[in-house]
């Protein structure tokens, strides 16, 4: 909120907050918490494997890693990082970045949020003596609906920082290293904490929910690396995820009209997906992602620098024959594909 001072100069603080009626200053706080449409968001982590030095290497990376293990320990278990404002890769766009500083700010915030995220677990126990009061632990929700996980991590000054997602309804998107590069091969049942093994044991709790994104790479479809097959195994076949590839090529052949899914990701009253299609939508901080089917030729193109047109799908169909003695993707509604659009 900007004003003027007793200089005629514009100030952006508001002094007076502190006198408004406590039910408006809690109503301010409510509004500051996720300011996205819809109730699907977009959290983007980098996640590294078991040969990756955690406790030195996050410098290397330029993210910072959440701490899972007891007394905020870095282990050697797959884990994941919250990437940090990078001069070359950009700013950190995750919809748990809008309200992340309200678990600090002051005990009004802190409430909010409590209202907000009514079943939350702590999934880390770090150390701080300012942390907020942790009202549930890892796994005291599991099988529950409208269930959050805050998870925490240490920056490169040594502060605290907590971070919020919805596993059920949010998309989590894996940036930063390429994630054929991880040795998924290595990644086991029991990894503790990440995601659990739906389709192969009794889940434990997973801090990771349903649906996982990668940023699709068209070069792929000449080319599929084996840590990329790996890593579908893992995500799609043992974890039971829905694996969503973001192609960024994908553009709109027309404006959004009327029963389309418009650039701010509307569509007139259904916040998650288009009531005539059923395309499911997730939103960040600047973007908005939209879910696009082999049958939405009409509705979108690829394109890209040397004006190919071989798509995702083209990519998903050399998998089924090459691949599908090991992975069970035939015929799987698991296997999906977003575009990505600048938000209105």
């Amino acid at each position: 909120m900007s004003s003027l001072n007793s200089g005629g100069a514009k100030c952006m603080s508001f002094h007076l907050f502190r006198n408004l009626p406590t039910e408006i200053q809690d109503h301010i706080w409510d509004l500051a918490i996720r300011p996205l449409p819809g109730n699907r968001h977009v959290h983007e982590f980098i996640v590294v494997d078991h040969y990756f030095d955690k406790p030195n290497g996050a410098d290397q990376i330029r993210a910072d890693f959440l701490r899972f293990e007891p007394g905020g320990y870095l282990g050697q278990n797959f884990g994941l990082a919250v990437p940090r404002n990078d001069p070359v890769r950009g700013s950190n766009m995750s919809a748990y970045s809008l309200d992340s500083g309200l678990w600090m700010a002051c005990q009004q915030s802190r409430r909010a949020l409590e209202r907000h995220y009514r079943k939350n677990e702590w999934w880390s126990d770090l150390p701080n003596p300012e942390c907020p009061t942790r009202l549930a632990a890892r796994g005291d929700y599991t099988g529950q609906s409208g269930v959050s996980h805050t998870a925490s991590y240490i920056d490169g000054d040594g502060k605290p920082h907590h971070v919020t997602i919805s596993p059920d309804k949010d998309l989590v998107h894996l940036v930063g290293l390429d994630p054929v590069s991880v040795e998924w091969f290595y990644h086991y049942a029991g990894d503790r904490f990440l995601i659990n093994y739906r389709c192969r044991y009794e889940p434990y709790p997973s801090f990771l929910g349903l649906d996982i994104a990668i940023t699709f790479d068209h070069r792929w479809i000449g080319f599929i690396p084996s840590t990329l097959v790996d890593m579908i195994h893992v995500l799609h076949d043992d974890s039971g995820r829905t694996l969503w590839f973001i192609d960024q090529r994908l553009h709109r052949v027309h404006a959004p009209g009327s029963g389309e899914i418009g650039l701010s990701g509307t569509d007139g009253g259904s916040d998650s997906c288009l009531k005539n299609n059923n395309r499911q939508v997730f939103y960040s901080s600047g973007y908005v992602f939209t879910e696009v089917r082999e049958t939405d030729e009409h509705l979108w193109e690829v394109k890209d620098e040397e004006n190919r047109t071989r798509s995702v799908f083209e990519f998903f169909r050399l998998l089924i024959p090459m691949h599908n003695g090991r992975l069970g993707i035939e015929g799987s509604d698991r296997m999906r594909v977003l575009a990505c659009e600048f938000s209105s």
